[in-house]
């Protein structure tokens, strides 16, 4: 006999609570309470907005939270500190309850920060505990500002524990800053643990004051080595015109498998560009390009230096162009460039461009003008110029001598009040007419305006004698300190 199938009904796939007889109403669960942020969350949030220097959003939550710690404080005081704040992080610093380590150092920092080591050092004095950073701190900030003696008399202070390396390598530090070598040599010398920075101050320390076979010396026996000490060395050599042996190093930096930064590349095109390297100057910009370095403005400008020291301009131009960002000297290279390759025009162009100018552009463009022979243009740009350097006065001197237009160089001098080559303008004036009234009455104004009275009556006699006796030989005298 067949066995029997029951069909039964499907259950629903989704069951529902009104399908279900229910007799008692189910209580519901009330929702747990919102979770109210830690201290340290606080904290954290605190620290962030210091960092982004958002002051008042930091400001805000500090008064809104529910308990403060110490480390809430600090964390106020430094983001006051970190944006420039020092009077308000000391108030915070002054109104805090309870203060540790870390907030006196934070209050350190501030008065290092805004230049006064003599204000930090009366608060390192006061401190009721000292640890390794606030030595540290304090002995860099008096030997940065020059206070060696009491940056001395920190260090004699420092525990052992804490004396090498961190004491000593800011006592080095200042020495070397300081150009006292031999004081640093023998901190270094002294010292009984030494770090990859000891070793690469000294290294660097010496390579500044021309010791370079003493430099080599230490960098050969340091047990380790980073970028900073690979760079100082090659710095070192570039520096002292050793431009291969700079690169050759450079060369063995590689090979190390040492990653060079910023630093190092343009040191290594400093030294192509210096000694006209033209395959390795070609070579270091590739690697550039290939580390992501290309939209560095401090290596930009290394690079338009370099192709412009080779005349490759459109090439200079081409990096200036892809540059996102350019500072000042990234204009003024591109300038230079043009003007030593005699290109007044394309310089003058980019100096119209520029956003801002110092003192470099201006003289580029009036010693471009002047060496093209364009005097007028250069006197007018050389007028315009807010401060006049020496290079400027020599450009524009220099080239209206070469063209004789003695009578422009004495307008330009009495204008800025240089009496020195006004006298050299009227001396030639008058060897070519003795008897020039405009470089007698110029010049015998800009004596009145100085004050030199004396000199003055004895120019105004001068010119009544060489008008009465006829002689030219008479107007030669005005070019010493004194007219007789």
């Amino acid at each position: 006999m067949a066995a029997l199938r029951l069909r039964l009904p499907r259950a629903p796939a989704v069951a529902t609570f009104s399908s279900v007889p229910c007799r008692h109403a189910i209580p519901q669960e009330e929702p747990p309470p919102p979770r109210r942020p830690n201290t340290a969350h606080l904290n954290a949030l605190l620290t962030s907005y210091g960092r982004r220097g958002r002051l008042r959003d930091a400001q805000d939550l500090f008064e809104k939270m529910p308990r403060r710690d110490v480390i809430s404080w600090t964390a106020l005081l430094t983001a006051y500190a970190d944006n420039g704040d020092p009077a308000s992080a000391r108030l915070v610093f002054d109104d805090m309850p309870r203060r540790n380590a870390s907030s006196w150092n934070a209050l350190l920092s501030v008065y290092l920060r805004a230049g006064q080591p003599a204000a930090a050092h009366a608060l390192f004095c006061k401190m009721p505990a000292r640890n390794a950073v606030s030595y540290g701190a304090v002995i860099s900030g008096l030997a940065r500002a020059g206070m060696l003696r009491e940056a001395e008399a920190v260090f004699a202070e420092v525990p052992e524990q804490w004396r090498d390396p961190v004491g000593s390598n800011a006592l080095m530090a200042g020495y070397l800053r300081a150009g006292e070598l031999d004081m640093a040599l023998r901190v270094f010398k002294g010292m009984t643990v030494k770090d990859v920075i000891s070793w690469s101050a000294v290294v660097d320390g010496l390579c500044k004051h021309g010791s370079l076979s003493e430099a080599r010396k230490v960098f050969e026996t340091m047990p380790e080595r980073n970028v900073v000490s690979w760079t100082s060395m090659i710095r070192g050599y570039v520096k002292l015109r050793m431009h291969r042996d700079g690169l050759l190093l450079f060369l063995d930096m590689r090979r190390a498998g040492v990653q060079v930064n910023t630093t190092t590349l343009s040191v290594a095109l400093d030294a192509c560009a210096e000694d006209g390297l033209v395959r390795e100057g070609i070579q270091i910009h590739s690697l550039i390009i290939a580390m992501g370095f290309e939209t560095d403005v401090f290596l930009g400008d290394s690079v338009i230096i370099l192709y412009s020291r080779f005349g490759w301009m459109v090439d200079a131009r081409r990096v200036f162009a892809c540059m996102k960002w350019k500072d000042i000297v990234s204009w003024n290279s591109l300038i230079t460039g043009y003007v030593q390759h005699n290109m007044v025009e394309e310089a003058h162009v980019l100096f119209k461009l520029m956003p801002e100018k110092d003192a470099v552009s201006w003289t580029s463009m009036v010693v471009g003008f002047a060496n093209r022979g364009w005097m007028r243009e250069s006197v007018e740009l050389f007028e315009q110029m807010p401060g006049k350097d020496e290079v400027a006065w020599t450009a524009v001197i220099s080239s209206l001598i070469a063209n004789g237009d003695y009578l422009t160089l004495l307008s330009a001098s009495s204008l800025h009040s240089n009496l020195a080559y006004a006298k050299i303008a009227a001396q030639k004036l008058l060897e070519m007419d003795p008897y020039d009234a405009t470089a007698y009455t110029v010049l015998s104004n800009m004596f009145s305006s100085a004050g030199m009275k004396d000199d003055e009556a004895m120019l105004k006699g001068l010119q009544l004698s060489n008008m009465a006796s006829k002689n030219a030989g008479y107007s030669s005298l005005i070019i010493q300190d004194k007219v007789a």
